[in-house]
């Protein structure tokens, strides 16, 4: 039913989108606090973060291309 809407792409890009946000509500709730051995963000941070890393570093080996890509990149592991 949802594939005229949304293509595998998208379907992709959405869930993560959903899974991270989860994350996020547990990390900042505490709930997995004493049965996690991390904190909940990370697996956001990774969900979000590693298609942005493979962009941006896939660029500047192959192309040798500076882009908005990378300096996210440089500025999430910065701020990670």
């Amino acid at each position: 039913m949802l594939d005229r809407y949304f293509d595998r792409s998208d379907f992709i890009k959405l869930t993560s989108t959903v899974v991270s946000g989860i994350f996020l509500a547990i990390s900042w709730s505490g709930w997995l606090k004493g049965i996690l051995p991390f904190d909940p963000a990370w697996v956001a941070i990774v969900l979000s973060g590693a298609p942005i890393l493979y962009v941006a570093f896939d660029g500047i080996i192959k192309r040798f291309d500076i882009t908005a890509g990378l300096l996210v990149s440089i500025a999430l592991i910065a701020a990670a």
